[in-house]
């Protein structure tokens, strides 16, 4: 490199230098108007995921040219650092570390929030009704295993004023991970029963010898890897990434649309009606048990012209052989037609909840 070059390049890193203590400043600035609005709020809601989808849109439109997908992750955590310090979330997922539940806590929340990890979803409930943590991340639905009926269960128990905060569809890539630097040195692949269902084809063609057991988790089965380089882990990449294992293959999935959504559950954090930007309404309900029942309830629903999305009954287990309905609606855009048919269905309902009127988010 002739000696022109060089000064070029070091009179641009200067300017580099410059800039970043422009950025630095910049974001300090930002933090302590969070801080100010935080004041100002007082106790009320720290999460304001309409707000922030804004912020985030409006900054990808103002930076085009540049990733849209990069310049969402970077102000997503400039606003999560900034809510940390109005009020620093506490969240309850699933573990152990490296869970697809912590992705999707990362996901709606960015990295500025404390995680307890717990084994099962009725004790992310607990959690959060007895306010040991602000927020809970629970899977709902996986678009290829199914509905998640123990999340459904803790909400037909859980606390009234607990509910629905947002949703994130998150796309789940499975990665397979090891100490070791190359596939032929495995000899056992391990993970959890769902993961390795969903591997099987990729599993079968490359390492066709190697004996699959399974784990409690993705997160326990990278756990196990990091202690046997003999053993591989199909996990999550940030599970790789905490127990230091190298990455042998991405997106090992044999379905590309892979998807699990997820709920953050709050108390006393939703709104109580439809507002500008909520796309989403679950609803939870019972019918007298009699025939048209169901229809009558959701007739409401259906002469609003509402899309609904989801439905899933689960056994009352005070009545056996009755029912309790799990809705979900698609909002209009102002939320009135919803809100109106809302009120009439509770009308026709024997009993009825509104678990969230809420955001819903797709990561990339």
């Amino acid at each position: 490199m002739d000696w022109d070059k060089k000064n070029e390049i070091a009179e641009m890193r200067q300017k580099i230098d410059q800039l970043d203590q422009s950025l630095a400043q910049i974001l300090k600035e930002r933090v302590e108007a969070a801080r100010a609005i935080g004041k100002l709020k007082g106790k009320h809601q720290v999460l304001d995921p309409i707000r922030e989808q804004e912020v985030i849109d409006r900054t990808v439109k103002i930076c085009s040219g540049l990733d849209p997908k990069g310049i969402e992750a970077v102000m997503k955590e400039v606003i999560s650092l900034c809510r940390a310090v109005q009020k620093r979330p506490t969240v309850a997922c699933l573990g152990p570390e490296g869970s697809f539940s912590q992705q999707a806590a990362y996901a709606c929340l960015g990295r500025s929030i404390d995680l307890e990890y717990l084994e099962d979803i009725e004790g992310i409930f607990s959690a959060v009704d007895r306010k040991s943590t602000l927020f809970g991340i629970v899977p709902v639905e996986n678009s290829i295993e199914g509905v998640v009926y123990s999340t459904l269960d803790a909400f037909s128990s859980s606390s009234l004023d607990l509910s629905i905060s947002m949703e994130i569809m998150l796309p789940i890539n499975h990665v397979l991970a090891s100490k070791s630097s190359t596939l032929s040195q495995i000899t056992e692949v391990r993970s959890h029963p769902q993961a390795l269902a969903q591997c099987k084809g990729w599993l079968s063609m490359n390492l066709p010898q190697c004996p699959r057991k399974t784990t409690a988790s993705t997160s326990a089965a990278a756990m196990e890897a990091a202690k046997d380089q003999r053993l591989a882990a199909v996990c999550t990449l940030l599970a790789a990434e905490i127990n230091g294992l190298n990455v042998l293959a991405k997106d090992i999935q044999d379905h590309p649309h892979n998807t699990t959504r997820f709920w953050l559950i709050s108390k006393g954090q939703n709104p109580t009606k439809p507002l500008k930007g909520m796309n989403k309404a679950s609803i939870l309900f019972t019918v007298a048990h009699k025939p048209g029942s169901l229809f009558y309830a959701l007739e409401p629903v259906k002469d609003a012209g509402l899309n609904m999305m989801f439905i899933q009954s689960r056994p009352l287990t005070s009545n056996p052989f009755e029912y309790l309905f799990f809705v979900d609606i698609e909002l209009d855009p102002q939320g009135e037609k919803a809100l109106e048919a809302l009120k009439e269905m509770e009308k026709r309902c024997f009993s009825f909840r509104i678990l969230g009127i809420y955001p819903s988010f797709k990561s990339r």
